[in-house]
């Protein structure tokens, strides 16, 4: 279950009612066992993040940013960062941040101006991303890799409203 909101986070009890509910009304007929629950929040923040700890360590993974801020996707992007940083260490060359740049940070921005006025939208909008484009298409626009042009599809495919006011503020800002 994904739950997008402005406040810290819910009781345990608010997301076993809902996830009952949920499985009562799409699963009625299914015998089922929860064998195991994960917990975790995700950063869900545009704000700049550090290549160095407080201690001149490298960060990696959360701590340096590299969680996709609207999505939460991490992995080939943790494992990107990692394989730069080994090189740059292998060669004594300075560590580059390879955090969300460009017209990507620009999306972020407006996905996330878009969860936090109106969280509601975000499963309808992720629905939509998954149901119209293919899956590798999807997974190469959250690893950074789309060409403009397949942007321009995959927006198009998604509800235009929100993100076009979200450009408006974003300008206006």
């Amino acid at each position: 279950m994904t739950v997008f909101s402005v406040q810290e986070s819910y009781s345990d009890e608010i997301y076993d009612s809902v996830l009952k509910s949920y499985m009562t009304t799409h699963f009625s007929e299914t015998n089922y066992r929860i064998g195991q629950i994960e917990k975790g929040k995700i950063p869900m923040t545009d704000a700049p993040f550090s290549r160095y700890g407080r201690h001149g360590e490298t960060l990696i993974g959360t701590s340096a940013g590299m969680v996709k801020a609207t999505t939460g996707y991490a992995f080939k992007r943790i494992e990107r960062d990692s394989k730069q940083i080994a090189a740059n260490f292998l060669n004594k060359s300075e560590i580059p941040h390879l955090a969300t740049k460009g017209r990507f940070r620009f999306y972020d921005r407006l996905l996330l101006g878009i969860l936090t006025e109106t969280p509601n939208l975000g499963s309808t909008i992720f629905s939509r991303l998954f149901a119209k484009s293919s899956i590798k298409t999807v997974f190469r626009f959250l690893d950074e890799e789309t060409t403009l042009w397949e942007e321009i599809k995959i927006f198009a495919r998604l509800p235009i409203l929100p993100f076009l006011k979200q450009v408006v503020k974003q300008f206006f800002r």
